[in-house]
């Protein structure tokens, strides 16, 4: 489990005394159902393997049409594309599948609804982040026959899709609701089962590039449902209901505190039995892990409690519905995971090179990968500018004048001579050492080497 070490200071007996409390930006798959009234917990169980720590996300519906809910999970980042479907006592339905192309590692989001008017919820599925706003329907039977397929967004949009699904148009049938992934415009679209798209806004300002968390509920008793949407990262966590005929907003709010900037995760039910639904928040990466529940126009409904340990910081996705024909409708959670830094460029994949803090960052599908110390030119200067990666070679010897360096590891050319490049003669990495070219710790530049393709944008600035 990656932690993060947060260091509070406390006043005692008037000395300064240090304590430590881990923040945990991941956690096993462990989901949660709570009862909606009472916030007792019911039911807890671990989706896919207690070591898998990439997250999850979670929905709710009648799959089998019983009257029952059942509750799908979806895998998050970093593992296949899979989802599994459980009982309302957290039993393995059998019900499991691998729903994309099993080289994605973005994560699953997930959905329920009925989008074509059997009486049985489908499986709305959207690839969370790190490739296309691909967009499935499953009917959930043995076969598991794929309904619909198609893109929510332009087919060069990386950064993934979040799904819902609601009627909001009053035809008694749902309607397929997806809102952008991380690095898009703040853009949601809904779609009919056969395609046709009937819906299409920008939710927030749109500078925003954390994303859209969707959810859909009739808040106001008018007989359609509303589209709810969320900053869902990189942002605060502002909630906002549109009526979906006229783009009209209806409520806003934010969830947490005005300067928390992780977003925030949406769902709707009608949790106090008042015929009108309600609105249940999650926090987004790097809160705590709280739930929360308004009225549209952001009343406080005085649902607030933790879902996992205090010091969880990967933030929670929730649904919400009446899952074992009770009185009172439940809360489901699960665990998300931190993702790191947003990018800043607007291309999917890229490397960004910055000669003032002598770090190399590199990004895919609007999120950062990873970071690491290098050391640019000293002798001569790195070329700045953009640049794009024309030859890889696992081995080079260079040579030139005081020098001549046998068995350079994991080159990466972008610029003529000018190289991306592992180094094994110093490892004075924060520091202008090089010739011109970008030196990296070797470890750091096979990983890199590894995941970069000629034809990936190299931005070098000062």
């Amino acid at each position: 489990m990656k932690k993060l070490i947060l260091s509070i200071c406390v006043v005692v007996a008037g000395a300064l005394a240090f304590g430590f409390v881990e923040a945990e930006e991941t956690h096993a798959p462990q989901v949660k159902v709570f009862n909606a009234q009472t916030s007792h917990l019911d039911v807890d169980f671990q989706a896919f393997e207690e070591s898998f720590q990439g997250g999850t996300r979670v929905a709710a519906g009648d799959f089998d049409g019983d009257g029952y809910g059942e509750i799908a999970v979806g895998a998050g980042v970093s593992g296949s594309p899979h989802v599994r479907i459980f009982d309302r006592q957290g039993n393995s339905t059998g019900w499991n599948a691998f729903v994309f192309h099993q080289d994605h590692k973005g994560g699953v989001d997930v959905a329920a609804g009925d989008v074509d008017g059997d009486g049985r919820d489908e499986l709305i599925v959207g690839q969370y982040m790190f490739g296309q706003a691909r967009v499935k329907v499953y009917r959930v039977n043995s076969e598991k026959t794929v309904l619909r397929e198609f893109l929510a967004f332009d087919e060069k949009f990386k950064g993934g899709v979040r799904v819902a699904a609601g009627d909001i148009d009053g035809d008694g049938i749902d309607e397929i609701i997806t809102g952008t992934g991380g690095g898009g415009g703040p853009q949601v679209k809904a779609f009919e089962m056969d395609g046709r798209e009937i819906m299409n806004f920008t939710a927030f300002h749109p500078d925003h590039r954390g994303g859209v968390d969707v959810a859909a509920g009739d808040v106001n008793a008018d007989g359609r449902d509303e589209v709810v949407v969320a900053q869902n990262s990189f942002g605060q966590a502002r909630v906002k209901v549109y009526q979906a005929d006229s783009g009209q907003v209806l409520g806003e709010f934010l969830a947490y505190a005005s300067d928390f900037q992780g977003g925030a995760n949406v769902a709707v039910a009608d949790i106090d039995n008042d015929y009108e639904d309600e609105i249940i928040t999650g926090t987004g990466q790097r809160g705590g892990p709280q739930v929360r529940a308004f009225e549209f126009w952001g009343k406080d409904l005085g649902v607030n409690f933790k879902a996992y340990a205090e010091s969880f910081r990967g933030g929670i996705d929730v649904t919400a519905r009446d899952i074992d024909r009770g009185t009172s409708k439940e809360i489901i959670t699960s665990p998300g995971r931190v993702v790191s830094e947003l990018a800043t460029y607007d291309y999917y994949k890229y490397i960004e090179v910055d000669l003032s803090e002598q770090t190399l960052k590199y990004f895919e599908g609007g999120m950062k990968i990873d970071e690491h110390l290098i050391s640019s030119g000293l002798v001569g200067p790195t070329p700045q500018g953009t640049f794009k990666i024309t030859r890889k070679r696992r081995s080079v010897t260079m040579t030139g004048p005081g020098y001549h360096l046998p068995g350079v590891p994991y080159v990466l050319s972008f610029l003529g001579p000018y190289t991306i490049h592992g180094t094994y003669w110093h490892s004075n990495f924060g520091h202008p050492m090089s010739h011109g070219c970008v030196n990296m710790y070797t470890p750091d530049a096979a990983i890199l080497y590894e995941w970069a393709e000629v034809g990936d944008v190299v931005i070098v600035h000062g």
